[in-house]
């Protein structure tokens, strides 16, 4: 995913079709974006991903955005989970 979205924030995506599965990025890929955003102070990777996407005006979720997203998220698998037993 890391190098999926960075290759999506250069224009280049398409060209690695044969490599990636775009179905399976696109499927997540918000979901990545909230989650490297989130956690730009935690993870070095994370912080050279949204710099380089945020400089070349590729859409990333907001801080604010990612949190809820990500909060929900963990709702709704804890959620489930309680549901289950």
């Amino acid at each position: 995913m890391r190098t999926m979205i960075l290759l999506d924030a250069m224009g280049k995506l398409d060209k690695f079709s044969d490599v990636f599965n775009l179905d399976v990025y696109h499927k997540y890929a918000f979901r990545n974006k909230a989650f490297f955003r989130e956690n730009v102070k935690r993870i070095g990777f994370a912080m050279d991903i949204v710099d380089y996407c945020d400089s070349h005006s590729y859409a990333m979720p907001s801080t604010f955005v990612s949190k809820i997203y990500l909060f929900l998220r963990k709702c709704g698998s804890r959620m489930k989970s309680v549901l289950r037993s």
